[in-house]
């Protein structure tokens, strides 16, 4: 289920919210070879490179965030990229996220620090733990979003 936030008031207010889980999804052997042929990755050893898991967490977390609310989102980067199990073809994956921070900041933006792991269906050990930086501007602030 996805947690959305329209107000950046809301999205303040859910600082330190546990957001959930993705659904599972089949690594198979084509999405794997799609990703190393576009990416030119000519060492493919039948592992998934750490940068597809890392696509993949970004890619999933709409599954479980959303802020319909901001005119606009920015991706402002990534702290903390940790690769830890190999992900081989065939593997089942997900993603768990987490706010672990929102606060006001600049005129108006909600900065959002969300912690995530790329779990592994088969170990339960994580293939990859990030956290997401991301600005949210909103059109009218409202200026009571304290934190």
């Amino acid at each position: 289920m996805t947690s959305a936030f329209m107000t950046s008031d809301e999205l303040v207010a859910a600082s330190g919210r546990d957001l959930g889980t993705s659904g599972w999804v089949d690594v198979d052997a084509a999405r794997a070879a799609t990703f190393a042929q576009v990416t030119g990755d000519e060492t493919w050893d039948g592992a998934l490179p750490g940068t597809l898991v890392l696509s993949y967490a970004a890619a999933s977390l709409a599954e479980v965030f959303a802020v319909p609310g901001a005119s606009m989102g920015v991706n402002h980067g990534l702290d903390d990229v940790r690769f830890g199990e190999p992900v081989p073809v065939g593997t089942m994956v997900r993603l768990r996220a987490r706010i672990d921070d929102a606060a006001l900041g600049g005129k108006g933006a909600v900065q959002v620090v969300l912690g995530v792991v790329v779990e592994r269906a088969d170990t339960g050990e994580p293939a990859c733990t990030a956290t997401l930086l991301a600005r949210f501007h909103f059109e009218s602030t409202t200026q009571g979003a304290t934190r």
